[in-house]
This record gives structure tokens, sequence and C-alpha cells, in this order.
């Protein structure tokens, strides 16, 4: 009987494929199968002829490539440095800044210092110095809690023995003005031993690093002589702050010049054949502090010396 008008579809079978048809594919298949053998086959045979023209010309394929593999090096490695000497020498040159502005802006100084802190995150001897930066700015607000904190992480941050030594320096003073005798002498123990380690081989310092280490060999001399005047022992407080000025650490660092000249004209450490002339001394030492620190705008200076 014939089917509803619109089901045959649906129990309609599949027709199969003619033999044409199917035969056209598998010859397709067929073609294709064979080309990618031959491809095959062909990289095979390249790569063994070249690998057994490497094996027997071995030399003069490394003669040939070794140039080259010379220059790609070079060329990477002054790539390399000079993205890497780039932000240490800006840190560097920030936390001079910082150091620049000791005693004229302490907010210029703290700027500075967080800006090379910013920088130095594979540079642990410049977040170093920039905390000991942070930590005069501390101190210089009698914030002397943070300004301890800020020392003790410059050990943790690196271990360059001039940030550590003037980081010692720097708790001494704090021992100083806190009056914590033992601890001053055990910091002190502490800055000798860098100085002595540094001292061993100076030639592995850099320019910024000598002056660095410039300023710890000043600054250890008047916190030094400082300490001593203090505690009423005069002669070692002479001997602390000459020996040091002997040995040219002032030189070339006006700001630590001006603490030089405050501290010998402050009294104390002047012995002259009378009294009038120690006091004549002492004056032209704060003059000298006095003119220099106003002509180069470190008016920190100027304030202390007219009390």
């Amino acid at each position: 009987q014939p089917l509803p008008k619109g089901g045959g579809l649906k129990g309609k079978p599949t027709p199969s494929p003619s033999p044409r048809e199917g035969g056209l594919k598998e010859s397709n298949m067929s073609h294709i199968t064979i080309r990618k053998l031959n491809s095959l086959l062909l990289l095979s045979v390249v790569s063994q002829d070249l690998l057994t023209f490497v094996m027997l010309e071995r030399p003069y394929v490394e003669n040939l490539l070794r140039p080259c593999l010379m220059a790609i090096a070079i060329a990477a490695l002054l790539v390399l440095s000079a993205c890497t000497a780039r932000p240490v020498h800006e840190a560097d040159k920030l936390n001079a800044l910082s150091y620049h502005y000791h005693y004229r802006n302490l907010d210029s100084t703290r700027l500075y210092a967080q800006r090379a802190m910013a920088l130095s995150g594979d540079y642990p001897a410049g977040k170093a110095e920039a905390l000991n930066n942070l930590a005069f700015v501390s101190m210089a607000k009698m914030d002397y809690a943070r300004a301890l904190s800020q020392l003790d992480s410059v050990d943790i941050t690196t271990a360059n023995h001039v940030e550590q030594l003037i980081a010692d320096i720097g708790r001494m003073r704090l021992c100083q003005r806190k009056s914590q005798n033992k601890d001053f002498y055990e910091y002190r123990e502490r800055a000798l031993r860098h100085l002595h380690r540094i001292e061993e081989d100076p030639s592995q310092l850099n320019a910024h690093q000598l002056r660095r280490l410039n300023y710890a060999r000043s600054e250890l001399a008047i916190v030094t002589s400082t300490y001593y005047y203090y505690v009423g022992l005069g002669e070692p407080s002479v001997a602390a702050m000459a020996y040091f000025d002997q040995q040219g650490a002032l030189h070339g660092d006006t700001a630590q010049l001006l603490a030089y000249y405050y501290n010998i004209g402050a009294g104390g450490l002047i012995t002259a054949s009378s009294p009038d002339e120690t006091a004549r001394q002492e004056f032209d030492y704060l003059m000298n502090c006095y003119t220099m620190a106003v002509r180069t705008g470190q008016l920190f200076w100027p304030t202390r010396c007219r009390l």
C-alpha cells in the first residue's frame, strides 16, 4: 500500500553511495597519504644528511658558527647590562640627592630616598642606602623608634659592608642620645669590624661607594667624639676627631665639613695657651661653619651656631 504523504521520509532507508563516488574518496585519501609519506621520507633523508655533514665536518661547522654565537652572546650581555645598570645608576643618583638635602630640606631627603628605594628592587645596596637616608630624617625629627627600625632593616636588606657600617654608626648616635652606654660600645665594635673588612680591599669599591665610605669615616669620628665629650672623656674625644681628620675623611663633603667645624667650635676640643686664645679659635670655627652653611644653603647649621 502507498505510504501517507509526507511520512515516507521517516522510515525510508539512506541510499548508499555509488561505487564511483566511493572510489573517488578512497583515491583522494590514498594520494594524500602518499604525499605525507614522501614528505616525511624526504625530511628524514635531509636530516640524516645534515647530521652526517655536521659530524664529518664538525671543526668547520664550529669555526663557522663560533663568531656568530660569540656576537649573539656579547649582544645579549650588553643588553642585559644596560637594562641592569640603568636602575642602579638612577638609584645611586637619587640617593646622592637625598644625602645632598640632609641639612637643607628633610622633606626632600625623604622624597628622594623613597624614590631610590622604589627603583632598588634588584639592588640591595641602593635600598639599604635609602633606608639610611630615611633613618637620618627620622632621627632629625626625634622619631627614634622608627629610625632604629629603618637602621635594623639595613642588615636584613644587604650584605654591603659600607651601608652596614653607616647603619651601625647611626645606631651609635641613637645610643648617645638615649644614654645607652653599653649598646653604644657594642655598635662601635661592629662598625670598626665593618671598616676593617672594607679596608682590606678598598679596590672593590666604585666611586659612589668610596664617597659613602668617606662619609662613614667622618661620621664615625664625629659621633665617637661627641659621645666621649658628653661622658666627660676629653682626651679620647679630641683623639677621635683628630684621627679621622688626618685621614682626609672630610675632603669633598661640605655637609660633614660643617659638622666638623661646628663640633670643634662648640667647645671642649681645643686647648690653647690661654682661655682667650681657646675662645678665639673656637669662634673662628663657628664663623667658618656659619658662613659656609649660609653660602651653601644648609640652614640647619647657622641656627646651631647662633645657639
